[in-house]
């Protein structure tokens, strides 16, 4: 079985240089903002592309910051349809379960 995982995002100090400051620049905040909408653009384009070709979501398989699908195939095979669905693989961690 593969397991498919999709980063969504994480806390806004691992994305953002907030960690000590004491000022706030408005600006790191609408260029975040423009990097999440073109992420998470992204990421429904590959939600689309999984869920009709037979991956399955799974809150079994949830993760804090992600979201996970699986399916019953060889790790070969599933690198070969992420490819062929245009899938990047910077977006996603493929993990084969035994």
């Amino acid at each position: 079985m593969i397991i498919l995982s999709i980063w969504l995002y994480g806390k806004p100090s691992w994305d953002i240089p907030i960690e000590g400051k004491n000022f706030l620049d408005p600006k790191m905040i609408k260029e975040h903002n423009e990097y999440l909408y073109s992420h998470l653009n992204c990421i429904t384009d590959i939600i689309e592309k999984l869920n009709s070709n037979g991956w399955n979501f799974s809150e079994v398989y949830g993760e804090f910051y992600a979201v996970v699908f699986y399916k019953n195939i060889s790790y070969s095979s599933a690198a070969e349809e992420v490819s062929d669905l245009g899938i990047p693989y910077d977006k996603i961690v493929l993990e084969e379960i035994r």
